[in-house]
């Protein structure tokens, strides 16, 4: 499992109970005990490998230590709004940051428990119908496996480590192939296959006799484990920091292909789900892929991926998603999504990174406004807007807020993950004077989202912290 792979599908029981429950006020002093332990934690060695002996690690930036008058400053911020410095519009709006105290996650063990306990009198798992590509659930119309042309297939081994020192090795090897839309098949040797098609907003997982599916996907859903399995967030943050030109990013080449590599550290989740603390990627530039990963926790391996890619239209077009066998159990899950038109959006960015345009649109009358464990309300009203150039995108996505917009947290959130915003006040647009929350760090997809009475918006993508800023600066009304 990726550190990427650790997301469930969330539970809106669970999630409106979380959301129901009482939150005291923190006692005084608590941010800046929680940044104390949070720079003991950074101060920790971290220990490099895999590295090349002709190309030395290259080290993680230690954690800022707070001055008397920064940590003053910290007790007296609120959880939420921590400094709000305003966007700079003779520059572009760029995007000025001041880090953050880590969000704390609170986890019932007890109502965990439950949910695994109520998935086995679930009413959507169903057994199939014993034809190929189709599924006994009532009401629910079969999806034919669509065939595409591959922008590129490959060979990805996964080797995962456990025990003292990884001693106890497992390797998978995978069967890939990725169109330009953003579909993605994925069988391994293991039994399991996996695809997503973006144009029918259909995911399915086959693993032996049992099928998982799940339609009224987005064009660029928020969590896809066969997405995850290639680690593809992580390759949009190598590919956004350089773009800022951060020097810790090395152009390399790879397999004849220009590539960029970094070594950075990871936060473990909290939860002890994809337990790794650094890791060291080499990503081809042209596909956004990592063509090699090597992740480790207090310096030992437990995850090693390779990917092998195949020479450019090689191969018939691939079926994006696989058949069910026959007799198999299908659980199935609706989203709520469809396609739809740029007309139906109520905003949309008036600024873009040059050489990206619109590549889809997916409506939803009501679906879900994720968040941790699905904590988020459901929103009565979504649209999201993605962009493309070439393999990299930029995704917009704005839901109705609802009665009670501050009941709303980062649509990204994951259980477990850690993630430290930087807040910012957009200063143009729609959104002006609305508090943006900016997430750029290797857990999570760079991200920034924000708030308003009307609308909860979220920028996505393969780009660096100003240029998300300067996208949510730009949305505006398309009437």
């Amino acid at each position: 499992m990726s550190f990427y792979d650790q997301d469930t599908d969330p539970d809106p029981q669970l999630g409106g109970a979380l959301r129901d429950l009482p939150v005291p006020d923190h006692e005084p002093g608590f941010w800046i005990r929680l940044n104390d332990q949070l720079q003991e934690v950074a101060r920790r060695p971290t220990v490099a490998v895999g590295h090349d002996e002709e190309e030395p690690p290259v080290a993680s930036q230690p954690a800022e230590v707070l001055s008397l008058q920064a940590r003053r400053d910290l007790e007296r911020r609120t959880p939420r709004l921590h400094r709000r410095p305003r966007l700079d519009p003779a520059r572009r709006r760029r995007v000025a940051a001041v880090g953050v105290a880590a969000a704390v996650v609170l986890v019932l063990a007890g109502a965990l428990a439950w949910r695994v306990a109520e998935l086995d009198d679930d009413p959507a798992t169903t057994p199939a119908s014993g034809a190929a590509g189709t599924t006994a659930e009532p009401g629910v119309p079969s999806v034919t496996a669509a065939t595409q042309a591959a922008a590129w297939r490959g060979t990805l081994e996964v080797v995962r480590r456990e025990g003292p020192g990884g001693e106890d090795a497992e390797t998978t090897r995978y069967e890939v192939a990725a169109t330009a839309n953003g579909g993605l098949r994925v069988r391994g040797d293991d039994g399991s296959d996996q695809g997503f098609d973006p144009a029918t907003g259909v995911s399915r997982q086959v693993t032996g006799a049992a099928v998982v599916e799940v339609s009224g996907l987005p064009a660029d859903p928020f969590h896809l484990p066969a997405r995850d399995l290639l680690w593809r967030d992580l390759s949009g943050y190598v590919a956004a920091r350089a773009e800022q030109g951060d020097p810790a990013v090395a152009a390399v080449e790879e397999q004849g292909r220009p590539a960029w590599r970094l070594a950075t550290a990871l936060e473990p989740n909290v939860l002890g789900v994809g337990g790794v603390d650094h890791v060291e990627v080499v990503v081809d530039r042209e596909l956004l892929v990592p063509l090699r990963l090597v992740a480790s926790v207090a310096g030992e391996v437990r995850e090693e991926l390779s990917l092998t890619l195949e020479p450019t239209g090689s191969g018939a077009p691939v079926p994006l998603l696989p058949d069910p066998p026959a007799g198999a159990t299908v659980r199935h899950d609706d989203d709520g999504w469809r396609p739809g038109t740029e007309a139906d959006a109520d905003l949309v960015p008036a600024t873009l990174p040059e050489g990206f345009g619109l590549a889809a649109v997916s409506v939803a009358d009501e679906t879900s406004g994720r968040g941790a464990e699905g904590a988020n309300p459901r929103a009565q009203g979504a649209v999201q807007l993605v962009y493309r150039r070439g393999a990299a995108r930029v995704v917009v996505t704005t839901w109705a807020a609802g009665g009670d917009p501050q009941r709303w947290s980062d649509p990204f959130g994951a259980e477990g993950v850690v993630t430290r915003p930087f807040d910012v006040l957009l200063d143009a647009g729609a959104l002006a004077g609305t508090s943006g929350h900016l997430v750029f760090q290797p857990e999570r997809p760079p991200h920034l989202w924000a708030v308003s009475a009307e609308w909860v918006v979220t920028v996505h993508g393969d780009l660096p912290p100003e240029a998300l800023g300067e996208v949510a600066s730009s949305l505006a009304p398309t009437g």
